[in-house]
């Protein structure tokens, strides 16, 4: 436990402090136990040269493997100053846990594509929210073990899965620990959880099983050079025309609410022969695509199906225009004079504003950073449609008109009932362009076309007569 007074300008406050260290008691209604007293320690304690007074406190006494008690400490202190008595109040908490590790998946899509590699992250951190590095981290498809993996300095672990032979949804789990060599537990008794993270993806859809799909990383982009995004595809022979040796990749770009580039790139291909590769999508003038650039690319094929992809990349944020203030001397006498020399493009309109230090120490929120002068965009980045626009149309997943449900044999009142259950789909081509770029597209084939799929068949319950 450690408690400081400090002034306005960072200078500490010498005098004595009274702080009480308390676990609260927290009685549940349904129990009929008589409510415990809250375990409560008083500590009077003399600050330092530096304003801070610290106190060890045992924990022993505090029933820490209790239920009837909140997972946190609170502490109240007085400061009084020396010498002139001021009293300065305070107040903290803090919070225990018996969650050893957190672990999230993180930059995971939602949905596959067959074929085309899943990849995504595993992020590992302590109690503390602080990663963890070197840690093992256990990837399981569905029950199965997939990939031992280990953390690095950032708590990050990376994968890749190969999607050729999934056939439905997945689910993936991610443990530290073998789910063979997990804890059991016991009622009432605290045991360390050093947590597990779960994930569901299902199957994207496309007609002729022809995927494209952007590789990239979370990283922002660097703001101050030219870059390039790779994207991966695969298309099915059978969908091209006889004879037909290319095809045409278009992309978009879109930033700030408009779309600020564009392009097309030449792929060959053959017909009935399975055509994978990757293409080289260009970024010039990266900082002008700043804070995010979204990024769409799609073909078209002979059949009409559109075969699409669309992403969100962050990118550094920059200022085109560089701006520096330096004093002459980093310090001066009251009333002194200083020289204040400003550097700038030529042409620029610069604004400089003088204040005392103290005012940003109080209310930081209104320092002027370049992250400040990226909130105030109107519009960073489009997703959806306006209601105005929005084309509500009727889900073709579900059957038209619905299908009646067959109500089971009642055996009594409360069994008089009937199940429908309605097929599970994943993301189309649609949700692409929803999510992607504002462009309208007509007759193009985007909405999502179900497939096949055997209805369940919902027998009767047959009446045993005894």
């Amino acid at each position: 436990m450690k408690i400081c007074g400090k002034y306005t300008y960072g200078k500490p406050v010498l005098g004595s402090v009274k702080a009480e260290f308390c676990r609260r008691s927290n009685q549940f209604f349904w129990l009929p136990t008589p409510k415990q007293k809250d375990i409560c320690k008083t500590f009077n304690l003399s600050v330092s040269i530096n304003g801070c007074a610290t106190q060890n406190v045992a924990l022993v006494s505090f029933a820490m493997n209790t239920y009837n008690y909140f997972d946190s400490f609170e502490v109240t202190a007085e400061l009084a100053e020396f010498g002139t008595g001021v009293i300065l109040k305070a107040s903290g908490s803090a919070g225990f846990t018996s969650q050893v590790r957190t672990i999230s998946f993180e930059d995971v899509p939602s949905s596959y594509k067959p074929g085309l590699p899943l990849e995504g992250k595993i992020k590992v951190v302590g109690a503390d929210s602080s990663p963890i590095a070197n840690q093992a981290v256990y990837l399981y498809n569905q029950d199965s073990l997939a990939f031992t993996l280990y953390t690095d300095q950032n708590g990050l672990a990376t994968f890749s899965l190969d999607t050729s032979s999934w056939l439905e949804s997945v689910s993936l789990s991610a443990t530290t620990i073998e789910k063979d060599k997990n804890e059991q537990t016991v009622p009432g008794v605290r045991f360390p959880d050093y947590g597990t993270a779960y994930h569901y993806v299902t199957r994207f859809y496309s007609k002729s099983k022809s995927f494209v799909g952007l590789i990239g990383d979370s990283v922002d982009l660097p703001c101050d050079k030219d870059g390039s995004l790779q994207a991966q595809y695969i298309i099915q022979g059978e969908e091209l025309q006889k004879g037909q040796r290319s095809l045409t990749f278009f992309y978009m770009v879109e930033s700030k609410g408009s779309v600020v580039q564009q392009g097309t790139v030449q792929v060959a291909v053959r017909h009935r022969t399975v055509n994978n590769g990757k293409i080289n999508i260009p970024l010039t003038k990266v900082m002008d695509l700043a804070p995010v650039a979204q990024v769409v690319v799609y073909t078209m094929l002979s059949s009409g199906e559109v075969v699409a992809d669309s992403r969100d990349f962050p990118i550094q944020l920059c200022l085109n225009n560089k701006v520096t203030l330096k004093f002459s001397a980093p310090q001066e006498l009251p009333g002194a004079k200083s020289t204040l020399t400003l550097r700038a493009r030529s042409g620029s309109l610069c604004s400089v504003r003088a204040i005392d230090q103290s005012v940003l120490l109080l209310k930081s929120e209104q320092e002027l950073t370049t992250d400040y002068v990226y909130s105030q965009l109107p519009i960073q980045r489009m997703w959806g449609y306006d209601y105005r626009v929005e084309d509500f149309s009727f889900s073709p997943c579900f059957p038209r008109p619905w299908a009646r449900p067959i109500p089971l044999e009642p055996r009594g009142r409360r069994d008089k009932r009937s199940r429908f259950l309605p097929p599970s789909v994943g993301d189309d081509v649609y949700t692409i362009f929803k999510q992607g770029l504002k462009v309208l597209w007509i007759s193009l084939g985007l909405h999502r076309r179900c497939r096949r799929r055997r209805r369940p068949q919902l027998q009767r319950a047959r009446r045993r007569r005894p």
